[in-house]
Order: structure tokens, then C-alpha cells, then sequence
């Protein structure tokens, strides 16, 4: 989206770069992005997010970590504390 436009709507995409105004909810598979010019109201799901300076913001974000990561670390734990 670019600095003159404006979105009142849920956004589910691969990639988002925010340079205007966005209303509503973002779920991102890899990225999202606000833009110094960018105004975001709404809660922010994706693997990483940037926000540069001078972008506003108001909402919550949720960094979401693949699978298989979260298995390997589930079982690094379980193995140490199996071996008290």
C-alpha cells in the first residue's frame, strides 16, 4: 500500500509493507512492515516484524515461530530435565 492510501479490512498475505493508513488486523507468513509513513491500528501476526522510526502503531504483536523449532526446543528441555 502506498503513503496516500487508506485500508479498513483483516489483511492475510505472504508479505505486508504498510506505507499508509491500515485499519484492522495484519497475519503475515513471513513479514510485516510499517513504513516511516505508515499508520497501523490493528494487531500484527507474523514470523518478523519491522517498524521503522517515525511509523505509528497502536495494537499487539505476536511473533510466530515455525514448527519444527518449537519441537527441537520442547525436546532439548525435556532431555534435561529428564536427566536430574
Amino acid at each position: 500500500m502506498g503513503a496516500g492510501g487508506e485500508v479498513k479490512a483483516e489483511v492475510h498475505a505472504r508479505q505486508v509493507i504498510v506505507q499508509g493508513m491500515l485499519t484492522g488486523n495484519i497475519s503475515a507468513g513471513e513479514r510485516i512492515e510499517i513504513r516511516k509513513t505508515g499508520h497501523v491500528v490493528g494487531d500484527l501476526v507474523a514470523a518478523a516484524i519491522a517498524i521503522e522510526d517515525g511509523a505509528f502503531f497502536k495494537g499487539s504483536i505476536d511473533i510466530v515461530r515455525d514448527s519444527p523449532r518449537q519441537v527441537g526446543s520442547a525436546a532439548v528441555t525435556q532431555s534435561v530435565l529428564g536427566s536430574d
